[in-house]
């Protein structure tokens, strides 16, 4: 079993595991899934876009759905990977009752809160941008795993910008935890801790919080996981604590 960390994200520490030999019994790579894919595209933007950049609001798309394949796992996936980026793309949604059930009338809601804070404030040139991207990382006949990219400036401090992955189980459609995918997360957890302490120049009994990551020195397995290959990811942000 080999682990792989890279990667640093704004006010944190974005960290990738790659596990291999992981439960090869549940996640080993087999005959390709039976899914046809498409992409799909969606932008729509301000009218100021084509002559102001600066007085520009945007709101994009670009994912995959299967169109083709054995059901009722197709139409269970392309549900949920729609219901994601809809969810993704309503920034300004609290809950999910709020969010509109097409993506042009998310994006019609996005452009008029644009337009509402530059009548509220006169020479507001700030662009606002949402944009949301699909890349399909891995399909077998055991495991689909999407990639979902996700970047958002609507005011603000600092724009806001993740990465979820997302698995199906091919036969079902189910999405799929981590306790589903590895049986023993004990062990996983110790190699990955590990890892982290190796790469962040820390001995086995340093305090983690004192060092800035985690809370209680209890380190933690993310849920953000996928697949790539023979590979089993895992993303997260760790924000650096402060002490007082």
């Amino acid at each position: 079993m080999q682990i792989r960390w890279s990667g640093i994200a704004l006010l944190g520490v974005l960290w990738c595991l790659a596990v291999w030999s992981c439960q090869q019994d549940k996640v080993a790579e087999g005959e390709r899934g039976g899914f046809e894919w498409e992409s799909r595209r969606f932008m729509k933007k301000s009218a100021d876009c084509e002559t102001d950049s600066f007085r520009c609001a945007v709101i994009k798309a670009s994912y995959l759905l299967p169109v083709a394949g054995p059901e009722p796992a197709r139409r269970s996936i392309s549900d949920t990977l729609m219901q994601f980026v809809r969810r993704s793309l309503a920034v300004f949604a609290v809950v999910d009752e709020e969010i509109p059930g097409s993506l042009d009338a998310i994006a019609n809601s996005f452009l008029e809160e644009y337009e509402l804070m530059q009548q509220d404030e006169p020479g507001y040139e700030i662009p606002w941008s949402v944009e949301t991207s699909g890349e399909l990382l891995s399909e077998n006949g055991q495991v689909v795993c999407m990639e979902i990219t996700n970047y958002a400036y609507a005011g603000g401090v600092h724009p806001n910008s993740y990465v979820t992955l997302l698995n199906f189980d091919a036969t079902s459609g189910k999405k799929l935890l981590l306790r589903d995918i590895v049986t023993d997360t004990l062990q996983l957890k110790r190699m990955a801790e590990a890892k982290f302490r190796e790469m962040k120049g820390l001995e086995p009994g340093d305090s983690l919080s004192d060092a800035g990551f985690f809370w209680r020195d209890a380190f933690t397995l993310p849920e953000n996981i996928g697949f790539k290959g023979d590979r089993l990811l895992f993303i997260t942000i760790h924000t650096r604590l402060r002490h007082m």
